[in-house]
């Protein structure tokens, strides 16, 4: 973790600035910064504290890493610190298959090709890009964090899974930093971002209106938020035949033990895999890809479906300007980004009329 980070961490429980305490450390070759390796993060009151590990700080409140306290026993003897409990579920099956299989497409898309997605549907300019401070909430392998951070301004990959642990081993890019925690708890300043972007993430969480809420007031007032979620399958074999039966499964197959998990991933996988190969599909994505995409099919605890109308209403009541439909021939979801604008009243039939009340 390199110091210029530390101006934008935050106590995730009450929002404090955070000191660190520095056990391990070395010169970043990347960026000529002071990289901490291992040690402390601790709120100025409350005292809450937070390793950093592998570079990476772990901004979970359930505890110090039971492998980190056993090798810095001596140094945090000394040190008066506080640990909350909590509990958290993380896909680090899913993204440590990306990076040991060695995939190089994720959702059969090129990081080429997602970085150009990127401009696309968030409308923005290259040019705008240096000095500005990117989030990608939920950003799993960490590999399009450190693309964009390579266009030009910084980025914090940030996400609950150890993939973040596997994306800092294979950092190259200075403007990238990687924190691990919990979306419905950001270690982060309010309100500092001049973008956020999660994509195919708020809707594996408890309750996806919370989680979008909170993660919206990161966004700085006329930044932009981007969100890309599912929705329940149009066509008739789709929506009434594979996705009922692929529920159904999910249901059962996120409550096995993790070896369970990954075998029934490795069957379902290697069995389409198979099927590719008889009927010839030259467009089928190969094994290692595949294997991602089972396990977010397979093995999320929570799956949310969501509606175009449903979230432009979530836009409007978290304080943003009427969003635009980034995308709708997606057969899976849709993307949707509004600017940090509030709007007095919906230009539509409810024009003037007090805000309606959305679901938590």
């Amino acid at each position: 973790m390199r110091l210029s980070l530390l101006h934008h961490l935050r106590d995730p429980l009450t929002l404090e600035s955070l000191h660190a305490e520095r056990f391990v450390e070395r010169c970043d070759p990347a960026s000529g910064e002071i990289d901490i390796v291992e040690g402390l993060l601790i709120s100025a009151t409350s005292r809450n504290a937070y390793a950093i590990t592998g570079g990476v700080p772990v901004m979970l409140p359930d505890g110090l890493p039971a492998e980190f306290v056993a090798q810095h026993r001596q140094r945090i003897a000394h040190l008066r610190f506080s640990v909350a409990a909590s509990s958290s579920f993380s896909f680090s099956a899913e993204w440590e298959t990306h990076w040991k299989q060695k995939a190089v497409r994720t959702w059969g898309w090129s990081l080429q090709e997602r970085i150009e997605q990127f401009y696309l549907e968030t409308d923005t300019n290259p040019a705008d890009l240096p000095d500005q401070w990117i989030l990608d909430a939920g950003c799993g392998s960490g590999q399009l964090s450190q693309a964009l951070a390579e266009e030009g301004p910084n980025v914090i990959g940030f996400d609950l899974g150890t993939g973040v642990f596997f994306a800092e081993k294979h950092r190259t890019s200075p403007r990238v930093h990687y924190v691990r925690g919990d979306l419905n708890r950001p270690p982060f300043a309010q309100g500092v971002f001049d973008t956020v972007i999660s994509n195919g993430v708020l809707h594996h969480t408890p309750a996806t209106f919370p989680t979008f809420r909170t993660v919206s007031e990161l966004v700085r007032p006329g930044g932009k938020f981007y969100v890309w979620l599912y929705y329940w399958p149009r066509t008739f074999m789709q929506g009434w035949v594979k996705r009922p039966i692929l529920e159904a499964a999910r249901q059962v197959i996120c409550r096995l033990p993790m070896f369970l998990q990954r075998a029934c991933v490795q069957v379902y996988a290697r069995t389409l895999h198979a099927r590719n190969i008889v009927f010839r599909r030259k467009d089928a994505p190969p094994l290692p890809e595949l294997l991602v995409d089972v396990f977010d099919t397979l093995t999320p605890r929570y799956r949310h479906y969501h509606t175009p109308y449903e979230v432009a209403e979530w836009f409007f009541q978290t304080g943003f300007a009427a969003p635009r439909l980034t995308h709708w021939d997606n057969p899976l979801g849709f993307g949707m980004v509004a600017e940090r604008r509030p709007l007095k009243a919906t230009p539509g039939v409810n024009f003037g009329k007090t805000a309606t009340k959305v679901a938590a």
